[in-house]
């Protein structure tokens, strides 16, 4: 059985970020990644970090709303491809916490 890495890139660190592609790699060599275009809802009401466009994932909206395709359809691609895969992820984890 193989084992899958995947990691996913958001359109920044805050909390109202919201994903913009989803890549994997498995342990025999395979390698994918997905471009997710943004919803509407996504757009007006999430967050755009150019900071992060510039400097962390260097993806810009503008092909993200060209070439992405929608969540439903990038889920339904990973749901196929990896079927019954032991999953990893690699993430930075925020924690939110009220005082």
């Amino acid at each position: 059985m193989s084992s899958y890495f995947y990691d996913i890139e958001a359109s920044g660190l805050d909390f109202d970020s919201f994903p913009i592609e989803v890549a994997f790699a498995s342990s025999n060599g395979d390698k994918v990644t997905y471009l997710i275009k943004p919803t509407y809802d996504w757009q007006e009401d999430g967050q755009w970090d150019t900071g992060a466009e510039l400097t962390i994932h260097h993806i810009s909206l503008d092909d993200l709303l060209t070439h992405g395709d929608s969540a439903k359809d990038v889920a339904l691609a990973l749901n196929s491809a990896l079927p019954d895969a032991e999953r990893f992820v690699a993430a930075y984890m925020a924690i939110a916490h009220e005082g």
